[in-house]
């Protein structure tokens, strides 16, 4: 497949010879600060420029990934930058599909605005607020937890013979000769017979002539196990063929079987979430493995302390705790958790009330799952930083992306929103001009007689417009039938949108009215419909939909205002594109 490519103007330090063309003369004046080409409008000289050439390049090529498509006061947005935000463009494109032009130039200019927009708030200091500053380190914490966790699990396999195992028993079936005796001690009485060598046919044939007993089911057919009662099953995964059951107790028996046969079938959607499930086993071994060794490689627990821990004593008094700075483990080269951590890790755990834990003795159960949670974080922190991953760029990369993220909202959310003003008149004039948006939808309630012609639905009809008892005719005309499962849920008694009806009722239900009499025709089946009533389509008052309504022109006026900041700090700023979407 063909990648669309983009045009891009690349300054070229340098250049000795063919830069004279007049495809590259172009190029240099696309380049051009505004100041520059409204003098050489006006005939001035501007001052030389580097030379300049056109590179077509790939969109989705990596090795171009690093490539400006733009500089904005001296920051640069990359040809991937781009492509990551193309979304379901890339999708549309690997379909065979090509993205408009203009896609890309609005995609480049709302990347534009955005940086603009984040650099005004860091010009602001909105990246040193501590929200902001709290959240990018949780961000970047959990970024290196997860990317450590990942290259863990990256190999992770499971053996083919372990998951042709697991496969053929989840996919087993059996084929059971089975007894169910009323008493326990007739059951008993076989069990022992069977343990005193007698023939399980001997035993069985015998029970049933008694009539102390009856057959639990057919002999000839399999069973899966998802007819198979969770007890019963525990008893007979380990179980081969020839072998027979102790006594199971039932509600209302107790049973006996014997395993006649067994087959696994082949279904390869089992298979795949088999797999599934064993590799996510595997590698929460793989990873709990991991984490017991980085605790024992740099922490070492104060046992004595942590047993010593009353949390649920009402002396001092759990509140206590929470400024208790003595260590409960030490952590090589890092700040050790303390009573206080713990405490902290309690609360968050029993959110409802430490209180009503304490009174059912939870807190004290709970220490040492907490410390082991505190360390698991820790430690892999650690781990993290020790092995540089914090000096990652990609890592750093999405770090700073993040970031961005909260000073562009943190932006909006200070600067921009605050200003937003909606009065009455907007919003009673946006009512009026999308009045069609605020219409409930017409519903119906329905009853039918059910017929297996359509002629015979349209000879009901007409006997009920001449004034046939509904009711009387349901229970009694000729040739009626029991609806289908299908439309059996119009006909409940209860009110149906227009839009949950098949096509064929609502294309005849339109403009009926209460009281009316239709025919439905379909083809296995044709219906005598009987409108119960009808609340017809209808405008949602003003006080209904006043919240949606403010809401779409909040966000409209935001759009806007976006755009307007957008536009002020562009004409304010340093900003060359280098893309170009016209070839």
């Amino acid at each position: 497949m063909k990648l669309k490519s983009l045009s891009l103007l690349a300054i070229a330090g340098v250049v000795y010879c063919g830069l004279a063309s007049a495809h590259a003369a172009e190029g240099a004046k696309t380049a051009q600060k505004p100041e520059q080409q409204q003098a050489a409008a006006k005939g001035a000289t501007p001052a030389l420029e580097a030379p300049s050439l056109n590179l077509k390049v790939p969109i989705f090529s990596p090795q171009f990934a690093q490539f400006p498509v733009a500089m904005v006061n001296d920051e640069k947005i990359t040809l991937e930058e781009l492509t990551k935000s193309l979304g379901s463009v890339h999708e549309d494109m690997t379909e065979g599909k090509t993205a408009r032009k203009k896609d890309f130039a609005d995609l480049l200019k709302r990347l534009i605005n955005s940086q603009l927009i984040i650099q005004e708030g860091r010009n602001m200091g909105l990246d040193q607020l501590e929200e902001v500053k709290k959240a990018v380190g949780s961000f970047q914490k959990k970024l290196l937890r997860e990317t450590l966790l990942k290259e863990q699990v990256k190999d992770v396999k499971v053996p083919e013979k372990d998951l042709e195992k697991a496969y053929r028993e989840e996919t087993r079936e059996w084929q059971l000769k089975s007894i169910i005796f009323e008493k326990e001690a007739d059951a008993k009485a076989m069990e022992k017979g069977l343990k005193g060598g007698k023939k399980f046919d001997a035993l069985f044939d015998a029970a049933i002539k008694a009539g102390s007993a009856k057959e639990g089911g057919k002999a000839s057919e399999f069973i899966t196990r998802e007819n198979i009662h969770p007890v019963m099953l525990k008893m007979l995964l380990p179980m081969k063929e020839g072998q027979v059951s102790d006594v199971l107790p039932l509600e209302k028996g107790f049973l006996v079987f014997r395993v006649e046969g067994m087959k696994s079938k082949d279904d390869p959607a089992v298979k795949e979430k088999v797999h599934q499930d064993l590799l996510t086993k595997a590698r929460l071994k793989t990873l709990e493995n991991f984490r017991d060794g980085l605790i024992k490689k740099y922490a070492k627990k104060n046992k004595k302390l942590i047993d010593k821990l009353d949390f649920e004593a009402k002396k001092p008094g759990f509140e206590s705790f929470l400024t208790d700075k003595r260590a409960i483990v030490e952590i090589k080269g890092e700040a050790p958790v303390t009573v206080a951590d713990l405490a902290e890790a309690i609360k968050a755990k029993f959110f409802h009330g430490v209180e009503q834990a304490t009174k059912s003795k939870k807190v004290n159960k709970s220490k040492e799952e907490l410390i082991l949670q505190i360390l698991e974080t820790r430690v892999i922190e650690k781990e993290a930083r020790e092995r540089k991953l914090d000096k990652d760029e990609a890592l750093r990369a999405k770090v700073k992306s993040y970031e961005n993220s909260l000073v562009f909202g943190t932006f909006v959310d200070k600067v921009i929103k605050p200003e937003i003003k909606l009065t009455d008149d907007e919003l009673q004039a946006y009512y009026r001009e999308h009045a069609k948006e605020f219409t409930s939808e017409a519903k119906y309630k329905l009853d039918a007689i059910t017929f297996k012609t359509a002629a015979e639905a349209e000879a009901a009809v007409e006997k009920l417009r001449q004034g046939m008892d509904f009711k009387w005719f349901k229970a009694n005309a000729d040739g009626h039938i029991t609806e289908s499962e299908a439309v059996h849920n119009l006909f409940e008694g209860d009110f149906v949108l227009a839009s949950d009806m098949p096509e064929s009722f609502q294309k005849t239900l339109t403009g009926a009215v209460t009281g009316d009499y239709r025919v439905v025709a379909g083809p296995t089946e044709s219906y005598a419909v009987y409108v119960q009533e009808v609340s017809p389509l209808q405008t949602l008052p003003f006080s209904v939909v006043e919240g949606d309504i403010r809401k779409a022109i909040f966000f409209k006026k935001l759009n806007a205002d976006v755009e307007s900041w957008a536009e002020k700090l562009r004409n304010a700023s340093d900003v060359t594109i280098y893309a170009d979407f016209g070839q």
